[in-house]
């Protein structure tokens, strides 16, 4: 086996058995030294491919919203609500797979939302700004509202509404992706008593 291949597929163990161990002990409780010992290498290993376990979450999670974008297409027939809430059900799905996962990926993602350094968070809102866009040229939303503002809005309710899930808030997956949407057409319909 070439040194290449085999690198890689040590890589790709060692990630392996640190979300299997983050799952099924969690991930404070999860040493680096529990993740070496269950791939069976050394702790020097890790260190080549990750700088901390936090990395290992950083590394799933890019890889996630990636592999998210390529599968997820913005269907030009529907409306903004009708993509967004495609977009919210796919992210539940594939990237906050359950509760205890999805805590430990708000903890270390969160922290850094704004800060320009999060891979996740500027994928996300660059596929929303792109559903707000077209929706802007079909006059669903007013082309003199900012994109950047309505993005950053509805990117916040989603998270919001994803920690109120994963803190039990919100029953299931289906309830948070509702209430998403319900808060975000507010948004888009306006909250305020229309004056005649």
């Amino acid at each position: 086996m070439k040194r290449k291949t085999r690198k890689e597929n040590t890589g790709k163990k060692v990630f392996k058995v640190a979300l299997e161990l983050f799952t099924s002990k969690g991930f404070e409780q999860t040493t680096i030294e529990d993740i070496t010992k269950r791939a069976n290498v050394a702790k020097g290993t890790f260190y080549n491919f990750f700088a901390k376990k936090e990395d290992v979450l950083v590394y799933y999670l890019d890889n996630k919203i990636a592999q998210s974008h390529e599968k997820f297409r913005v269907t030009a027939g529907n409306n903004f609500l009708e993509q967004y809430e495609a977009l919210i059900s796919y992210y539940l799905k594939y990237v906050f797979r359950n509760k205890s996962f999805a805590k430990i990926l708000l903890k270390e993602r969160v922290m850094s939302q704004g800060s320009k350094n999060n891979p996740y968070e500027l994928k996300v809102k660059q596929t929303v700004a792109q559903l707000v866009d077209s929706a802007k040229q079909r006059k669903e939303i007013s082309e003199h509202i900012d994109t950047t503002r309505i993005v950053e809005v509805v990117t916040g309710i989603n998270t919001l509404y994803i920690v109120y899930w994963v803190n039990g808030s919100l029953k299931n997956k289906e309830e948070c992706t509702a209430r998403i949407c319900e808060a975000v057409e507010h948004l888009l319909h306006g909250i305020g008593i229309q004056k005649k």
